[in-house]
C-alpha cells in the first residue's frame, strides 16, 4: 500500500484528542518522490482509461486511443 493510499484509510478512522487529530497509519511503502509518484498515479489513471474503454473501442485501438487523449490539450 502506498503512503498516500495509507493516509486516506487513516483519515476515516482519525481519532480527536484536546483538540488534535491522531492518525493511525496502516503499513506502507515509504513516501514516494514527486517524480516516482507522478509516473505511479499517471499509470493508474492510464490503466483505468484503458479498462474504460475496453466497453467502447476495440482491443486493438485502445492504446492509440489514449495516445490520442494525451496529446490533446485544452
Amino acid at each position: 500500500m502506498t503512503y498516500g493510499e495509507a493516509k486516506y484509510i487513516a483519515k476515516k478512522n482519525y481519532l480527536i484528542i484536546y483538540g488534535i487529530a491522531i492518525l493511525n497509519m496502516p503499513p506502507h511503502k515509504p513516501r514516494m518522490k514527486y517524480e516516482e509518484a507522478c509516473k505511479y498515479y499517471n499509470k493508474k489513471l492510464f490503466n483505468y482509461w484503458i479498462k474504460w474503454l475496453g466497453e467502447q473501442v476495440l482491443e486493438e485501438k485502445r492504446n492509440d486511443v489514449l495516445e490520442s487523449l494525451k496529446k490533446f490539450k485544452n
